[in-house]
């Protein structure tokens, strides 16, 4: 026998004992595994598209280290959607046609909400969305804390600041509908009988101006505006701000927690700026503890990619983080209704998010007390802690000691 036909000989006794074993290398057993994720990343809502990215490359570059799913690379194959809903069911029903058992779909929840027909009997769908709202028991999962726990995250928080005359300056889509329709409850409530609207003005994302808008609200005499707008529109809001000299506290939606967007509204942003978040901002002052360990990872993850971290970053990679921990369980060729009913039922798991408990029934796992107020740092360029968790003050977020309360 030659040298390399020996040589051949070998290797491919290797490849069988390794397979018999259940360790062969990464990339030998199969192809790579392939992921679909249709984003936003052209169109008004770019900003979160490129968070997202972000966060796959993340996933990815995180799973392959680890010998990716089962030997099989991972690749999050990326599709446009422009931030339209028209595009976004032309692309799912050519994605769905190859029978995929899981889609990422980045959202706005605009988008999820007109693809959501095309998943009645699966595959699973999970929208990187807070104001995506899927049914219990459905194929269709949601990211992050919902919006409507968000602004009452946000109303805890104005009423510990003494913030308690409100102006409200809300978008005409349908987030900016629900938005208005979720306030409106939540002032109803007992806790937040102190707090008052002293104005309610709406504009269109694609209007330029919000000049008469903010003179109306002004005039009312508030304590703090809310900006309740996805993406790019928030640049409307905070031009009309500055050209206006009004300085005032500005509460807004996560929806705009975005690395890129405020480094390019830099010159826009208020000094009193303020972003209802899930809890990773909080990391330099959260306990020692599996939350702590997993935002260490999450950041490390996010440098080797090139990312930074931001609230769809920090939502992307925990739900592809979820898929990618349900195919490792599963198999790579898992059905959708194991895969629903896999992460129906999971509970004490640990994202970057918080703790995720699915048995609540929401389809996201998240609750209020996952969120928090976090702010702007200019100078840092990041996101900072304002609050405790579900808006409260501070102190019930335990300190950590020691110089790895700054490490991120």
């Amino acid at each position: 026998m030659g040298h390399s036909l020996r040589r051949a000989s070998i290797a491919l006794s290797l490849l069988i004992t390794l397979t018999a074993l259940g360790a062969v290398p990464l990339g030998a057993q199969s192809a790579n595994l392939e992921i679909t994720a249709i984003l936003p990343l052209t169109g008004p809502a770019a900003s979160l598209g490129q968070s997202e990215l972000d966060g796959l490359h993340a996933v990815e570059k995180r799973v392959n280290a680890a010998g990716g799913i089962r030997g099989r690379a991972l690749r999050f194959m990326t599709l446009d959607s422009q931030s339209n809903p028209q595009v976004d069911v032309q692309l799912t029903s050519g994605v769905l046609a190859k029978h995929p058992n899981v889609v990422i779909d980045g959202g706005p929840a605009t988008n999820c909400k007109s693809v959501t027909f095309l998943y009645a009997s699966g595959p699973i769908l999970w929208c990187i969305s807070p104001a995506y709202y899927p049914e219990r028991g459905s194929y269709r999962f949601s990211a992050g804390v919902d919006s409507t726990d968000g602004l009452q995250v946000s109303l805890t928080f104005l009423r510990h600041r003494n913030l308690r005359r409100i102006a409200i300056l809300t978008a005409t889509d349908i987030a900016g509908q629900e938005a208005d329709a979720a306030i409106r409850m939540l002032l109803k409530m007992p806790a937040n009988r102190e707090l008052a609207v002293s104005g309610w003005e709406h504009f269109a994302p694609a209007d330029i101006s919000v000049a008469a808008q903010l003179t109306r609200l002004r005039a009312g005499n508030p304590d703090v505006l809310i900006v309740w707008v996805t993406g790019a529109a928030i640049a409307t809001g905070l031009t009309g701000l500055r050209d206006s000299g009004w300085d005032i506290p500005v509460v807004a939606s996560n929806a705009v927690q975005s690395y890129a967007l405020m480094n390019q509204l830099a010159a826009l942003i208020p000094a009193h700026f303020f972003i209802y978040s899930l809890s990773w901002p909080a990391y330099g002052v959260l306990p020692a503890g599996p939350q702590r360990d997993i935002l260490r990872a999450y950041f490390s993850a996010l440098a080797a990619a090139g990312g930074h971290a931001d609230g769809n970053t920090a939502m992307t990679f925990d739900a592809a983080t979820l898929v990618t921990s349900a195919l490792q369980k599963l198999g790579t060729d898992a059905s959708p209704d194991a895969i629903r009913a896999y992460v129906e039922n999971l509970h004490g798991y640990v994202g970057a998010s918080g703790e995720f408990d699915f048995r609540r029934g929401n389809q996201r796992g998240l609750g209020l007390e996952d969120c928090i107020i976090a702010t702007w740092d200019h100078a840092a360029k990041n996101w900072e802690a304002v609050s405790g968790l579900a808006g409260t003050r501070m102190s019930s977020i335990v300190p950590v000691s020691g110089s790895d309360a700054g490490n991120r």
